[in-house]
């Protein structure tokens, strides 16, 4: 089993395996290899110590499959996530969120189907604030 990450930042490669193991589900160090490749050009090797880094740090979970091991994204990784958002969201935008989103969404290169999903995402806390309220009176 890995380590807790407790607060440890990711690097870039470890940014990258995170994103691709989002997009394409659990994989072997040779299928994330594969994806890898067309854009950047790093060994095999790379990729395997760098998915063993960071099973070490509790980012991936680990299970047997044939001969090799599959990776996937693991719990600890998304709670490290929010843990990152947040300490910037605080450090950097004084703690609003509506700031960071601000920043980082440009109205001239947004996509609707960006917005629509927003507007969900939107809802969605605003039901599940609703409910926690209504729950702690």
């Amino acid at each position: 089993m890995g380590r807790k990450p407790g607060k440890q930042q990711i690097t870039k490669s470890e940014a990258r395996i995170l994103q691709l193991l989002a997009e394409h589900g659990a994989s072997s160090v040779k299928s994330l290899h594969e994806l890898i490749q067309p854009t950047h050009d790093v060994a095999y090797t790379t990729v395997l110590k760098t998915v063993q880094i960071m099973f070490d740090k509790g980012l991936l979970t680990r299970s047997a499959e044939g001969r090799g091991h599959v990776y996937a994204v693991s719990a600890q990784a998304e709670e490290s996530k929010r843990s990152w958002i947040a300490q910037i969201i605080q450090d950097v935008f004084r703690g609003s969120p509506s700031s960071l989103l601000l920043h980082a969404v440009d109205p001239k290169t947004i996509k609707e189907s960006d917005l629509a999903e927003l507007e969900r995402t939107i809802q969605k806390l605003r039901s599940e604030k609703d409910n926690a309220e209504k729950s702690s009176e």
